[in-house]
This record gives structure tokens, sequence and C-alpha cells, in this order.
């Protein structure tokens, strides 16, 4: 079993109605609970009224950026799950999201297994934090965790940008 509570609230902001309907079967399908905005004011009403588990924030809306909703959400609630969604892949829109704290990028057309991944990994991890008291690690398991996080956000970073292939990591060698 996993976790968390599978009726966690998701928040689904994009301007464009027929993504935000998608998105919000496929969470329902998957056992959460989603609700929508379509703005960035729209969005920090509903992010602040409901503090969701997880915010799908596009980037482009019509009355400004996502990237100024991640960095209200993050100054307000740095633990806060973010996971940008775009139609519009630059280089600079992924760097400026995951340095702003966002959890990941994901590109549109979405990969719905993708994304299913990417939500449950982040509140899992987002849930074990929590269970792990701060003063409860060693300085060896914060290293090793800190270690790993850096190697994964990296190679995380790098396949988001276009930059890592297989033969990169040395994986499928033997």
């Amino acid at each position: 079993m996993p976790p968390w509570n599978k009726n966690e609230r998701i928040l689904v902001v994009d301007d464009d109605q027929a993504i935000r309907w998608c998105l919000k079967e496929a969470l329902q399908s998957w056992g959460f609970v989603a609700n929508e905005a379509d703005s960035v004011a729209d969005a920090l009403t509903k992010f602040n009224s409901d503090l969701p588990a997880a915010v799908l924030l596009d980037i482009d809306l019509p009355d400004g950026s996502g990237l100024d909703v991640l960095r209200e959400i993050k100054r307000e609630h740095p633990e806060a799950i973010v996971i940008m969604i775009t139609g519009n892949v630059q280089v600079d829109n992924t760097i400026s999201a995951l340095r702003g704290g966002a959890y990941d990028f994901i590109g549109k057309p979405i990969n719905l297994e993708e994304l299913h991944v990417t939500i449950r990994n982040a509140i899992e991890a987002r849930h074990l934090r929590r269970e792990v008291p701060d003063g409860a690690r060693t300085a060896e398991q914060a290293r090793e965790l800190g270690a790993l996080a850096a190697e994964k956000s990296g190679e995380r970073d790098l396949r988001k940008i276009g930059c890592l292939r297989h033969a990169d990591f040395g994986i499928g060698r033997n």
C-alpha cells in the first residue's frame, strides 16, 4: 500500500480547458481529487485555499507566467510539489523552473504514464521526508541522500533539456 492517501488533492493549472479536463480525468482515475484553475490569480487563490498535495502548472497563462506562480508558491510553502507543464519547451524556462523549485518539468503533449509516475514519486518522497525527523539522520545518511538526490536531479535535468543519452551514464553497458 502506498504511503499516502490516494484521495490527495492535485491542482491543475492550464488555460486550455481540454487539457485541464484530460488531466482531471486521469488524476481521478488514479484516485486523486483534482481541482482546476485557468489563470495566475485563480491558481494562487485555489492553492492557498486547498493546499493541494501537488500542482500541475502550465507556464503560459493568460494573466502572467506560471514561473511567477511557482515562485509565489515556493516562497510561502517551500515543501510544495509543483510539476511544470508546457507546450513551449525552452531551455531557459526549464532551467528557471527547476532552479525555482519545481519538482519536474514535463512537455506537452503529456505522457500520462510519465506524469502518473512523477506525481506518485513526488508525493511519496514528500511523505518520506516528513516521516524522518530532522535530527534522526546521521551525517553519513544525509551525505548519501544528498549525493543521490543531486545525481538523480542532475540526470533528470539533463534528460529534460535533451542532453542525456543512455550511453552517457553507462546504462545498458556490461
